[in-house]
């Protein structure tokens, strides 16, 4: 609230001034600018507009030194000064009381089952979900996925909720990591962040790639060369770079 006074203020301010600059040449039209101030002005100060007859120096005609019994020119204008006052102590407990109203539609009626702070509660909670599932809008899962079964919609759906999960846990798990650490991370782009997010950490994964190796009586699976910043978060995860060594045993 002080910081939107404070930025009405200064924008008042400049207003003002630029309105005491500009002249009129008769009261009447100068009255009736005054009288639109009002629309201008609109917010939690109020103003007070006087309109005054002044009198304004003109440039001489010619050039060179006048003589000395030569009048200045001069011509008589009319202009508005805005006063700005501060906002009362009503309006302002005014503007705060609707400023802290929150109009938020449920059709949960029953406040036992789930009384009001819940629901805000569960409102607010939202943005978590959707921060989320736009993980799933990538280019690592959007593509023409055509399922006729109601059966396989359903599945997918299942899997991609874990995708979902597991992205979540993933991120946690490093940030937690990073929260200890004092060198941030250098993400694709030479981007540094202390607080990487899961989507760019598996931007520096997608040139890395699997070569499986079929014989007779085993397959045999050679993982990528990790090192760098890839394997400090493979690190972070608790996994290290084992984690391609070590699926030889899987496969």
């Amino acid at each position: 609230m002080e910081k939107l006074i404070e930025t009405e203020y200064r924008e008042f301010t400049k207003a003002a001034a630029e309105e005491s600059e500009r002249s009129y040449s008769c009261r009447e039209d100068a009255e009736r600018a005054a009288a639109e101030l009002p629309k201008q002005f609109k917010g939690y100060h109020t103003i007070e507009v006087s309109t005054d007859e002044e009198v304004e120096t003109l440039k001489r005609p010619t050039r060179g030194r006048p003589r000395k019994d030569t009048p200045v020119p001069t011509r008589k204008v009319f202009r508005n000064h805005v006063t700005i006052h501060e906002p009362s102590p009503e309006a302002l407990e005014e503007a705060r009381r609707v400023a802290s109203m929150f109009v938020l539609i449920t059709n949960v009626l029953d406040e036992q089952a789930m009384s009001n702070v819940e629901v805000l509660q569960a409102y607010k909670e939202q943005i978590e979900v959707e921060y989320r599932f736009r993980f799933l809008k990538s280019p690592y899962f959007v593509g023409p996925v055509y399922l006729q079964n109601p059966d396989r919609v359903e599945a997918l759906a299942c899997l991609m909720l874990m995708a979902v999960i597991l992205y979540a846990t993933f991120e946690y798990m490093v940030r937690v990591q990073m929260a200890k650490e004092s060198e941030p991370l250098i993400l694709p782009g030479k981007r540094k962040s202390m607080r990487p997010t899961g989507t760019s950490m598996l931007e520096m994964f997608d040139g890395l790639a699997m070569v499986l190796i079929h014989l007779e009586e085993r397959i045999i699976r050679k993982g990528p060369q990790v090192d760098g910043q890839r394997e400090r978060i493979l690190n972070m995860l608790g996994a290290g770079t084992k984690v391609y060594t070590e699926m030889n045993k899987l496969a």
